[in-house]
């Protein structure tokens, strides 16, 4: 009997998604408003993270956190585990990324400008959007559900 960690990789996720919320708003409250590339991030995060909180709602409680499953997880159940457990370390990276930004040692934009520079924020950004086309794609795979129906 092993346990499935898809839900919870999926809550990490979720959660992760939620503090790059709050951090964002911290960071237009100290700046006024967020670069276009930092929005980006967001944006993804944020379809990221309503594909995933959808998609934990359609899973059956065989699946659910803490259920036991009878025999080896399914190699839908797999992919999808590898795939959020990525998302959350890349979205990790973006909520330190914020962090760094936002730390009170440094100035905003000089924080922001030695980040760009050395292309984090697109590393993260080009992660984030190769993530979410992977989750849909083996979601169309698995259950026929729409890109539309996901966002």
């Amino acid at each position: 009997m092993a346990e499935t960690g898809l839900a919870s990789a999926i809550i990490t996720f979720v959660t992760l998604a939620a503090s790059i919320g709050k951090r964002t708003h911290q960071f237009i409250q100290l700046a006024g408003e967020l670069p276009a590339d930092l929005q980006s991030c967001k944006d993804i995060v944020e379809v990221l993270a309503r594909s995933s909180q959808r998609l934990h709602n359609r899973l059956p409680k065989s699946l659910s956190n803490g259920a036991i499953q009878f025999g080896p997880p399914t190699a839908y159940e797999i992919d999808l585990k590898l795939l959020y457990e990525q998302c959350s370390e890349t979205t990790e990276s973006l909520l330190r990324l914020f962090n760094d930004i936002c730390a009170p040692r440094s100035s905003l934009l000089k924080a922001l400008r030695s980040v760009r520079s050395e292309g984090k924020l697109q590393r993260i950004r080009n992660d984030l959007q190769q993530r979410t086309l992977a989750i849909l794609s083996v979601l169309e795979e698995n259950s026929h559900i729409t890109t539309n129906e996901i966002q």
